[in-house]
Formats: structure tokens, C-alpha cells, sequence
């Protein structure tokens, strides 16, 4: 997107966002365009990142597109890209709602320890318990997914 000759960035349009009912508008479009575009990552990324009062199934939504705008981002332009868009939504979504802050939190947290930053997101999310909690969660949902099946049952 240009705007007066300037790149426009997905977070700059977040952060132009004055009111929850601007908020709630933007998710809705973004909605509707990422049925034309499901795998850009600044369409995901905003999608996920603006639930007001998020459901669990909402939680499950903003979790899975985070997921999906990291992993294209990644794809498309490199790690270092991903992890910047990242950083984004990590700063962004505390103003939104501390439920999707902490699934969020967890989703990217993961990301940067599946990509050699397990520092990183130790010093920045270990603090919450939910965010630990999630990715305790994670880390069970892969060992039983790579563990072997047993037939003698």
C-alpha cells in the first residue's frame, strides 16, 4: 500500500486506529480482503491482532493466522522480516485485550525459539505464567506428535 509517495506499514495503520469501534471496523474489512489474500502476512497479522474481547474460538483464529502471517513473512521476505512483523504485534496487542496478549505472546515467543532466539524469548515473555503455559502446551503437543506409536495396546 502507498500513501504520498511512502510506504505505508501494517503497523502504521494499527496504530491510526483512534477508537474500539475503528478497531473492530478494521478487523471486519480485513476479514473480508483475506478471503482474496488468506496468506498475507499483514492481513493476518492485523486480523489477528484485533479481537476486542476475544472467545476461545477468537483465540484459536488470532493464534492460527499469527502463526501463518510469521511463517509466509518468513517465506516471502526471510527471517529477520518475520521476526520484525513479529516484534509489531508483540508491542501492539497489549493495548488490545491481556487474553489474545498472552496467546500472541506465546505464538511468537515459540517462533523465536524455533529460530535460534531462545534467548530473546525467555527476557521477554517467560515473566507470564499464561505465556509459559502455552508453550509448555506446545512442547507436549510435539513430543506426542513425535512420539512413536505403540501397537501392543
Amino acid at each position: 500500500m502507498v500513501q504520498s509517495g511512502a510506504e505505508v506499514s501494517w503497523i502504521d495503520i494499527l496504530s491510526s486506529v483512534d477508537s474500539r469501534d475503528d478497531l473492530s471496523e478494521l478487523h471486519g474489512a480485513c476479514q473480508r480482503v483475506l478471503e482474496s489474500y488468506p496468506t498475507h502476512p499483514g492481513l493476518l497479522s492485523i486480523s489477528a491482532s484485533t479481537r476486542l474481547k476475544p472467545t476461545k474460538n477468537d483465540l484459536n483464529r488470532s493464534e492460527e493466522e499469527f502463526k501463518a502471517a510469521l511463517k509466509f513473512m518468513a517465506e516471502a521476505q526471510g527471517d529477520e522480516q518475520a521476526k520484525a512483523l513479529g516484534d509489531a504485534v508483540a508491542n501492539y496487542v497489549p493495548e488490545i485485550d491481556e487474553t489474545l496478549t498472552d496467546r500472541l505472546h506465546g505464538v511468537f515467543g515459540l517462533w523465536l525459539m524455533r529460530h535460534g532466539r531462545k534467548t530473546e524469548a525467555l527476557q521477554r515473555f517467560f515473566i507470564r505464567k499464561a505465556v509459559r503455559d502455552h508453550w509448555m502446551a506446545a512442547i507436549l503437543h510435539d513430543a506426542r506428535s513425535d512420539a512413536p506409536v505403540r501397537l501392543d495396546l
